[in-house]
């Protein structure tokens, strides 16, 4: 059985879909050793990148 792509799981797609600006998130992995753990998303850039601003970090582009 053929696993699908990322991109094709139907129930991951609708929640990427739904991310809005505004939104904080939970980071798996920080952005710096010192920086928090949540993401604020500040603009879409892409189907799968953001903007955002991590407490004591500043901005990151996050790739999802």
């Amino acid at each position: 059985m053929d696993i699908p792509p990322f991109a094709s799981c139907p129930l991951i797609q609708s929640f990427w879909q739904r991310l809005k600006p505004g939104t904080w998130i939970i980071l798996e992995d920080l952005a710096s050793p010192f920086a928090g753990n949540e993401a604020l998303l500040l603009c879409q850039i892409s189907e799968q990148e953001w903007l955002t601003w991590v407490p004591n970090h500043g901005e990151y582009h996050l790739v999802f």
